[in-house]
Order: structure tokens, then sequence, then C-alpha cells
């Protein structure tokens, strides 16, 4: 059986000494897969990608766990390092495309730059390669747009452009972090589209972070939930969002609207518990319309059947009632 392209494996990250923002995070992805990372705001989704490729906030520390890329632990790997796998092997589309673009350069300048990283051509090769890259992410007119600044182009145009960034690349994993959330619900499928003919065309897997539940269901093989930092349930995308394990996956599903869901989930309630005061137990008992004693005393066990995990003292496995 062949190995997973990407494995985390109980991955913690500190800021402060003694509390895991990211606490025992275990996920994995194989070639030519999609993996969905979804969870409510501030769960620690951009911060996994972030230790993934050595771009973690100041302060910010890996204190256990691995990250195996290619049989290789990038936690282990110095700052040179990771630059050298950046861009070359591993590429990011950041949460705010147009921020993520230097305002002061064109467009066809920073795709030179990222270019001259990893290949040797001449200008004129260049400005080909470019403009093919631009053109193939549906960008009219590309030989203008590399003329072009960032702030000429729409939110959705520069998303484009950071897409056409990653085409550049021999990348074998794109992290994609938020792709649709500031686009136009018009832009939104054109853009997912984008990503699905990006792995189909080079065989590359996809970290997809969204809060477009929507967004997942229709592109990822396989769903991460987290919840406080923590994993709350992952396992094959069809299964997790049609028959959620955990109450937290099941209240984040409330909140899409369906009109063929006949089974109503109860809502999510209060708010994620802040760092400096961590529930004890299971970060989302106080929340959880099941809780018992032991999930506020204990940490939740991690569950693993046909093919499911589930973080919880109380899971709901299929054909248990609501």
């Amino acid at each position: 059986m062949a190995k997973p392209l990407l494995e985390v494996r109980n991955l913690c990250v500190q800021f402060s000494p003694g509390v895991n923002v990211l606490d025992k995070l275990s996920f994995s992805l194989d070639r030519g897969e999609t993996l969905g990372i979804v969870g409510e705001s501030g769960c620690g989704k951009t911060l996994a990608v972030s230790a993934l490729v050595g771009l973690l906030p100041p302060g910010g520390r890996i204190t256990g766990g691995q990250i195996l890329f290619e049989g290789q632990d990038l936690s282990r790997l110095n700052p040179k390092q990771l630059r050298s796998l950046r861009g070359r092997r591993i590429s990011m589309i950041f949460q705010h495309s147009a921020a993520s673009l230097n305002p002061v350069y064109r467009i066809g300048t920073q795709m030179r730059e990222t270019l001259r990283l990893h290949q040797k051509l001449s200008p004129g090769e260049e400005t080909r390669v470019c403009a093919e890259a631009l053109r193939r992410v549906g960008l009219s007119m590309p030989e203008t747009r590399l003329r072009q600044f960032p702030h000429q182009l729409s939110s959705g145009q520069c998303q484009r452009v950071m897409i056409a960034l990653a085409l550049l690349s021999t990348s074998s994993l794109l992290i994609a972090d938020e792709p649709v959330s500031a686009l136009d619900v018009t832009v939104r499928p054109q853009i997912l589209g984008l990503l699905r003919t990006f792995r189909q065309e080079t065989g590359a897997s996809i970290v997809l972070i969204s809060h477009d539940m929507g967004a997942v269901a229709g592109n990822a093989d396989k769903v991460l939930v987290m919840y406080a930092g923590r994993p709350a349930e992952y396992g094959d995308a069809k299964a997790v969002l049609s028959a959620p394990l955990h109450p937290c996956t099941r209240s984040l599903l409330s909140c899409v609207p369906r009109s063929d869901r006949d089974t109503v989930f109860p809502p999510m309630e209060g708010a994620p518990p802040s760092l400096d005061a961590l529930p004890a137990g299971c970060r989302f008992a106080p929340r959880c319309p099941r809780r018992q004693a032991v999930c506020q005393a204990q940490r939740p066990p991690r569950i693993t059947r046909g093919g499911r995990t589930v973080y919880c003292h109380l899971p709901m496995w299929p054909g248990e009632g609501i």
C-alpha cells in the first residue's frame, strides 16, 4: 500500500507555555486527493496549514508531533530547507489573495520572480509561460494583465492570479485557504472549478480550508472537522457530511440551508472557549447538548471505526437517535 503524500501525527503548536493552541492534530492525505478542513473561525484551520509550511505567526512554535511530507518530517527542517519546498513542492493560495500580491510590483514581475526560483528560462519564454498560466485560469488578455498592478484587478481576478502562480510550480501539494470566501457567489463555482482542473491536470493533492460546507462537500474526498484547536471528526467526506458522528459537526451542518433535509440538527449555541480558559475535558463540552460529567472532566478518546475517526465520549453512530 502506497504511503500518504502528507501525514500529520499528533501535531501540537504553542504560543504560551503549557497551552496547546493546536492540540494533537492528526490527518493524512493521499496523492491526488482533496482534504477539506472545516470549523468555526478561530478553530485553528489556518494555523494548522501555516505550521505545515513553516509560516507560523511570531511566537508560535511546534512542540510535538510530526509532519511527514513525501516521507520527510517538515517539523525538523530549518527555514532555508522549508523555503526550498515552498513554491516548488508545496504551493499555497492565501486567504486574502489581493493582499498577498505586492501592490508596488506588476503582476508579470511577481510571476516571473516565482518562475525564476524553480526554472531557468529566457525573458521571452518567461513571458510566454506566465501568460499561458493566466490564460489557463480564464483571465482575458493575459499579456495585458502581466503589465497591470494588483489594484487594477478585481478580487476574483487576483484569486485567479494566485492560482496561476500555483500552476507555475511543480507542486505535489496545493493549500487553498478560504479561496472563495471573499468572492461573489457567481465567481465561486469558477474558482472551485479551477482547483478541480488543477488537480486533474497535475495529479496534485489539495488541502481546502473553507467555511462553505457546500464547497467542501462538492470538492473534498476527506473532511477534517476542527474545534478550538483540536480535531473533532475525520473521515470520508460523504460519510462525515451525511451522517456526522460528533455533535460539533452536526451543529455546523445545522447552519447550512437545505430544502432536502428531513432531519434538523440542533443549532450551536454559545461561543468558543478562550485560550486562557480552556475546559479541562472536551473543549466542546460547554456547548454540547449531550454533555455528561465525563465530557467535562476527561479529554475525549480517539475512536476509529469503519474508516471514520471521532474524538468524543458519546459519538452518535448511525442508527442512534439525535
